[in-house]
């Protein structure tokens, strides 16, 4: 399916891998995955909460992260950690690495807008701005340092998704949240979230088909 749609990159938002899964075994199968789109077009990584559970707890995780990260140094695949990349002479790729407890269950806080540039330092206002941010929960932090596409996932699609309520659960166990899949727009900034290809642990996909995302950026007036 990559393949056919040609890209000229492609952007993984994280959560490749599941940390309560069935470890190096399907650690393995995601890896052969990304090497095959490293034959279809340059794959730029950002982490998501399971890699960085991986990465924190290595009494309950071993090595996993790390031969991870491994390959995909050796496949000089960027994984974009709080850094940026420039695609070409017009666009940029940043990838944002939040705490782990801005993941946790039933959280509700949001981390501060002014630390944004912390992270990242500022965006260059002369680029075209692509913010890979795994948490969709937290667009309006991100729009707030003036991004001009976030890419975000996460939510699964909400797990189960009903006609005009759209998905009904997030993985901090709030019904009904914001942002759960689809294009989304504040002042100059897009959101896109998607729905993802797997599921969880327990494998609960209803009327909530697996999609790739496609985008498509084009010229207008000079700007992307």
């Amino acid at each position: 399916m990559v393949k056919s749609e040609d890209p000229d990159y492609i952007l993984i938002g994280g959560d490749m891998i599941n940390a309560s899964g069935s470890g190096e075994k399907s650690d393995m199968e995601v890896m052969v995955f990304i090497k095959a789109l490293k034959k279809v077009a340059p794959v730029y990584y950002a982490l998501g909460n399971h890699e960085e559970y991986l990465r924190t707890e290595k009494n309950r995780f071993g090595s996993r992260y790390e031969k991870i990260k491994a390959f995909l140094d050796k496949e000089n695949i960027p994984v974009l950690s709080n850094t940026h990349i420039d695609l070409d002479d017009n666009i940029s790729v940043y990838g944002l690495e939040i705490s782990r407890k801005y993941y946790a269950r039933f959280n509700r806080r949001l981390p501060r807008k002014s630390h944004m540039p912390k992270y990242l330092n500022e965006p260059d206002k002369g680029r075209y701005n692509i913010l890979l941010a795994h948490n969709p929960a937290y667009f309006d932090v991100y729009e707030a340092w003036n991004p001009d596409l976030v890419l975000s996932g996460h939510y699964h699609g909400g797990i189960v998704r009903l006609p005009l309520l759209g998905g009904v659960i997030s993985p901090n166990f709030t019904l009904f949240p914001d942002y759960c899949e689809g294009r989304f727009r504040k002042n100059n900034t897009d959101l896109i979230v998607s729905a993802g290809c797997g599921s969880h642990d327990i494998n609960i996909r209803l009327f909530n088909r697996p999609e790739v995302v496609v985008i498509e950026l084009s010229s207008k007036d000079n700007k992307l």
